[in-house]
C-alpha cells in the first residue's frame, strides 16, 4: 500500500495533485491545487520521508499562505470604512450648503440689499421679504419702502412686488441674464409712519450747487425785511473787502513770480558751456592731418551746432508766449466788479430789481435741492458703466507679437435685464394707473449693444402721465435723449421764497409738467417747465416795514391765477448753466421799481463808481508792473539773439575757411 492509499485508509482527503481539478474551475482549482500540495507535504513530514530542508520549506509555506488570508480580510475591512469616511463628510459639507442657502442666504441678501440701497438713497430702506429659487433661479422682492432723504415721513417710491427669473447657464459663468421681470405696484412720494432719517455721510454736493447757493443768500430780495424808510444817500464800500480788488492783487503776485520764471528761463548761461564746448571742438577737429577724418568730424560739429541753434529758437518761441501784456488777466476782472456791487446793494439793504435774481431767490432752493438729488443718482449710476472692453484689444495690439483672441458665442455682460413690466399708482395724492415697459438693462452695454428705452403712460380723468426715454449708451459718445408730460397735477400748500423777505404760497392749483433732456457725452441740455392754472395765491409781506413796497407787492398777487416756472441746464455735467425765471419773479422786479426806482439806480451809480475807482488803483499797479517785466525780459531776449547771431556768424565763417562746410 503506497503513501496516497495510506492516506485514504486513515479517513483523511486525496491530497494527489490534480484529484479534484476536474471538479473546480478557475480560481478554485488554483486555490485547491495549493491546498492539496501543502497537505501532501505535511504527510510526508508526519512519516518522517523529508529532511529538515522540507520541513522549514512547509512551514514556512504554509506560514505564508496564512499571513496572506489575514492581510487580505484586513483590507476588505478597511476598504469599507474608507469608503464611508470619503463618503460621510461630504454629504455633512453639502448638508450644511444646503441648509445655509435654505435658511440663511434670504435673510443675508435682504439685509445687503437694505444696505446698499440705504448707501444710495441716504434714507432708510424697508424690505418685507425676498424668496430665492435655485432649482430654476429667480428672486422675488416683496414689500420694499424706501425713504425720502428731503422728507423725513415720506417714502420716494415703494411697491408690492418684483419678480424675476435667472438663465442657471450663465448664472454659474457669474452673470445674471433676465429674460423679462415685473414690479407691481410702484407708486412714488407715499407716506410713511415712522421717520426715514439714518445716519449716513452725505453725498458731497456738487460744485455747482454750492455756488449757486452761496450767491442765493446775498440776493437783494433777501434785504427787504430790513428796509423802514426810503434808500439811505451815504453808502459806504469797504475797498480792502472787494472781490474784484483781491482778485487784481492775486493777479499782480502771479505775475510777478511767472515773470521772475522767464527771467530765469532767459539766462544765457546755459548756452555758454555747449558754445565753448562747440570751439574747443573745433580747435582740435582743426589740428587733425587726416583731411578725411577732418571732414567727418567738421560735419558732425555742424549738427552740433545746428542744433544748438534750433534750440535756442525754441526756447526764444516759448518765452515770448509767456510774456503778455495782461489783456487775458482782466476777463474775470468785470464779473467779479458786478459781484461786488451785489453785495455792496446787500448790505446797503437796496433791494436788486432783476428778474432772474428775484427768480433764483423765489425757486432757487428747491430747484437746486431736487437737482443735487437726481444729480447724484445719475452720477452713481454712471460710474456703474464701465469702458467698452473692446478698447482692451486695441491697446494690445500696439503690443509687440500676435495676439489671438477666441471671441464667446452669445457673450453677455455681467448684468442683463432684457424686458422689465411696470404698472402701479402715481401718487396718493394723484392716483394715476400707469403701466409701461423698460428694456435692455445692462452693466456692459457694449457687449449688449441695444438701446436703453422707456415707455410708461397713464390716465385718469384729465390727469395724465408720459414718459419716453432712449440712452444709446454703447455708442461713442453717449447720447440719450428723454421727454416726460405730467398734465393735471393737482398742487395744494407749495411756497415760494422765505419768511424773512418774499413769501408766496400757492394754496392750491393745477399744474401742467413737461421735462425735455438731451445728454452727448459729459454734456446736457434740458428744459423744464411747470404752469400753474387754477391757483389760488397769497402773498406773505409780514416782515417788510417799507409799507409803500409791501402794498404795492401785496396788490400785483391778487390779481394773480397764473403762472410759470421755467429752468433751464446747459453745458458740462460736472458744472452746468442753471437759469430760472418765473412770472412772480416779474410781479416782485414791477413793485420794485414802482416803490423806489430812481433811488436804487442812483444807489447803485454810487456803488459802481466807487468799485471802479477801487479796481482801477489796483489795475494800474499790475499795468506798470506788466509793462516794467516785459521791458525787462525783451531786453535779455535780444541780448542774447545778438550774442547768439555773433557766435553763429563767426563759426560759420571759420567753417566755410577749414572745409567749405557752410552753417
Amino acid at each position: 500500500m503506497d503513501g496516497f492509499q495510506q492516506y485514504r485508509a486513515a479517513g483523511r482527503p486525496d491530497t494527489r495533485p490534480g484529484a479534484f481539478l476536474p471538479l473546480l474551475s478557475g480560481g478554485e482549482k488554483v486555490r485547491g491545487l495549493l491546498q492539496r500540495e501543502i497537505q501532501g507535504k505535511i504527510y510526508e513530514l508526519e512519516n518522517s520521508q523529508v529532511d529538515e530542508k522540507k520541513l522549514a520549506f512547509g512551514l514556512v509555506f504554509q506560514g505564508i499562505g496564512r499571513r496572506r488570508k489575514a492581510e487580505g480580510t484586513k483590507e476588505l475591512k478597511e476598504s469599507k470604512n474608507m469608503r464611508w469616511s470619503y463618503i460621510l463628510p461630504r454629504f455633512i459639507l453639502l448638508l450644511l450648503i444646503w441648509a445655509f442657502f435654505y435658511f440663511a442666504f434670504d435673510p443675508l441678501l435682504k439685509w445687503g440689499m437694505i444696505k446698499g440701497l440705504q448707501s444710495a438713497l441716504e434714507a432708510k430702506v424697508e424690505i418685507r421679504k425676498v424668496k430665492t429659487g435655485f432649482l430654476r433661479p429667480s428672486l422675488e422682492i416683496y414689500g420694499l419702502k424706501a425713504g425720502n432723504s428731503g422728507a423725513e415721513f415720506k417714502n420716494l417710491f415703494e411697491f408690492e412686488s418684483l419678480k424675476f427669473r435667472m438663465d442657471g447657464k450663465q448664472l454659474f459663468e457669474k452673470k445674471f441674464i433676465i429674460d423679462e421681470a415685473g414690479i407691481k405696484g410702484l407708486s412714488f412720494d407715499t407716506d410713511r409712519k415712522t421717520s426715514c432719517k439714518i445716519y449716513i455721510p452725505k453725498t458731497e454736493v456738487p460744485e455747482f450747487v454750492k455756488n449757486f447757493i452761496a450767491e442765493s443768500r446775498d440776493l437783494a430780495s433777501d434785504r427787504v425785511a430790513d428796509m423802514k424808510t426810503g434808500i439811505s444817500g451815504d453808502i459806504r464800500v469797504e475797498t480792502s473787502n472787494l472781490e474784484s480788488a483781491k482778485l487784481m492783487r492775486e493777479l499782480q503776485e502771479k505775475y510777478d513770480k511767472e515773470y521772475k520764471d522767464v527771467l530765469e528761463k532767459a539766462d544765457f548761461s546755459k548756452y555758454d558751456a555747449r558754445i565753448k564746448a562747440i570751439d574747443e571742438k573745433y580747435d582740435r577737429v582743426k589740428a587733425q592731418k587726416n583731411f578725411l577724418k577732418q571732414t567727418k568730424e567738421m560735419n558732425s560739429l555742424k549738427k552740433e551746432a545746428d542744433l544748438l541753434l534750433k534750440d535756442f529758437k525754441t526756447d526764444k518761441e516759448n518765452l515770448s508766449k509767456l510774456v503778455t501784456d495782461g489783456r487775458d488777466a482782466y476777463k474775470g476782472i468785470e464779473e467779479a466788479k458786478k459781484r461786488d456791487v451785489e453785495k455792496a446793494m446787500s448790505l446797503a439793504k437796496i433791494p436788486s430789481m432783476d428778474k432772474g435774481k428775484i427768480a433764483s431767490m423765489l425757486i432757487g432752493p428747491d430747484v437746486m435741492g431736487k437737482i443735487e438729488k437726481y444729480w447724484n443718482m445719475a452720477n452713481t449710476a454712471v460710474k456703474y458703466i464701465p469702458e467698452n472692453p473692446k478698447k482692451k484689444i486695441f491697446q494690445e495690439k500696439k503690443k509687440r507679437g500676435r495676439i489671438v483672441h477666441f471671441i464667446k458665442e452669445n457673450n453677455y455682460p455681467r448684468f442683463l435685464m432684457k424686458k422689465l413690466y411696470v404698472d402701479g399708482v402715481l401718487t396718493p395724492e394723484n392716483p394715476i394707473e400707469y403701466s409701461g415697459s423698460i428694456l435692455n438693462i445692462t452693466d456692459q452695454p457694449a457687449l449688449y449693444p441695444q438701446p436703453l428705452t422707456a415707455e410708461i403712460k397713464g390716465r385718469k380723468g384729465a390727469a395724465s402721465i408720459s414718459l419716453k426715454s432712449l440712452a444709446r449708451l454703447y455708442e461713442e459718445p453717449m447720447t440719450s435723449e428723454t421727454s416726460l408730460r405730467y398734465d393735471g397735477a393737482p398742487v395744494t400748500a407749495l411756497s415760494f421764497g422765505n419768511e424773512k423777505s418774499v413769501k408766496v404760497n400757492v394754496q392750491k392749483a393745477v399744474a401742467d409738467n413737461s421735462l425735455e433732456v438731451k445728454t452727448v457725452s459729459d454734456r446736457i441740455d434740458g428744459t423744464f417747465r411747470a404752469a400753474f392754472r387754477n391757483a389760488v395765491i397769497s402773498s406773505q409781506f409780514n416782515s417788510v416795514a417799507y409799507k409803500p413796497l409791501k402794498e404795492s407787492v401785496e396788490n400785483s398777487f391778487s390779481k394773480v391765477n397764473a403762472f410759470n416756472v421755467d429752468v433751464g441746464l446747459s453745458g458740462k455735467w460736472n458744472k452746468p448753466d442753471i437759469k430760472m425765471d418765473t412770472d412772480l419773479a416779474q410781479i416782485i422786479s414791477d413793485a420794485f421799481r414802482k416803490s423806489f426806482s430812481d433811488q436804487a439806480e442812483k444807489a447803485k451809480k454810487q456803488i459802481q463808481d466807487k468799485v471802479d475807482a477801487a479796481v482801477k488803483e489796483q489795475k494800474d499797479k499790475l499795468d506798470k508792473l506788466l509793462k516794467d517785466r516785459k521791458a525787462e525780459v525783451d531786453t535779455r531776449l535780444k541780448a542774447n539773439q545778438e550774442k547768439m547771431d555773433k557766435w553763429g556768424k563767426g563759426l560759420t565763417d571759420k567753417l566755410k575757411e577749414s572745409t567749405g562746410i557752410k552753417l
